[in-house]
């Protein structure tokens, strides 16, 4: 973990410095407050900060409100502990009231410091772990977790993003509505396990084959949605086609079984001040209509 010293006095940094170090921590150092503030403010600033009151550039309680303001809206914390000469209740108060979660007097006790420091290292340790658990959290709400690709909670927030940049930007965006055909035969025929495993695997050939900024997702059952921004509506249909090809000319296998999958492709690109639902609605009238003609098709809603 990496703590920040920032101490004027020559001898009360060294003795931290030393005591920090011989502890494990990763230690930096200044006696300038207006670098202390640079190095906090960083791209890799430390999470435990040691802050003595008065120092030359900024002092330690304008640092300490500097911080604070800088973690409004954000996931950072990091743990401040005020190091001082002043020793009065209100001078204490002051500090805390800055945005310090301690405050050491000087002349002080390295012993005490140290118990200080521990404490303030459980605190952002506990803090990192639940913020790792809310990403997670948010992970798992966003996510399908079956094939893993966005659910339709997630897929409509891009969408909406995607449709309000393509405007902006006058840049093309297309939609891939498809649907694996007979999937209920194949539940039927080889079992729910196996169906999952088709969902899975269509999921992976399909994600393997798209571009690194457009967006798939599980849409419900075993109907899927591609959105291809920056796509006119021709090369979404091209790729669509490929999609058709790499699910139908290789069959899945799941265990010992060999399982022949194909799929129906509805193809829509984005209109004028056109609404999600409707573009959504366009697609899937493509894809009704390529399953009415045979199914392992593709077509195309024209605007």
């Amino acid at each position: 973990m990496k703590i920040l010293i920032a101490e004027d006095d020559a001898v009360s940094k060294r003795m931290i410095e030393s005591t920090l170090a011989r502890w494990g921590f990763e230690v930096i150092s200044t006696t300038d407050g207006m670098q202390a503030w640079e190095i906090i403010s960083s791209a890799s600033p430390p999470e435990i900060v040691i802050l003595d009151w008065v120092m030359p550039g900024m002092e330690g309680v304008e640092i300490c409100r500097r911080i604070r303001k800088l973690e409004v809206g954000s996931e950072r914390y990091t743990f401040i502990i005020l190091l001082t000469a002043k020793s009065e209740l209100k001078d204490i108060v002051a500090g805390m009231e800055s945005g310090a979660d301690d405050y050491v007097s000087k002349p002080f006790d390295p012993q005490e410091l140290g118990l200080r420091i521990r404490a303030g290292k459980r605190i952002i340790e506990l803090h990192n772990q639940l913020r790792r658990a809310k990403e997670e959290l948010l992970v798992l709400s966003r996510t399908d977790s079956l094939t893993g690709m966005l659910n339709r909670r997630a897929f409509y927030e891009v969408l909406e993003k995607e449709i309000v940049r393509s405007c902006r930007q006058k840049i093309p965006l297309s939609m891939i509505m498809l649907d694996i055909d007979h999937f209920k035969k194949i539940n039927d025929t080889y079992g729910h396990q196996e169906g999952d495993a088709v969902l899975r695997e269509l999921s992976s050939r399909i994600g393997s084959a798209i571009r690194h900024y457009d967006v798939m997702s599980r849409y419900g059952g075993e109907e899927f949605i591609a959105l291809l921004p920056g796509v006119d509506v021709d090369a979404a249909a091209n790729t669509a086609e490929r999609f058709r090809e790499l699910i139908g000319k290789t069959p899945f296998e799941s265990g010992k079984k060999r399982i022949n999958v194909t799929i129906s492709l509805g193809v829509a690109q984005l209109v004028k001040d056109e609404k999600s639902d409707v573009l959504i609605g366009r697609a899937d009238e493509a894809l009704y209509k390529a399953k009415q003609n045979g199914r392992n098709g593709v077509e195309i809603c024209s605007s």
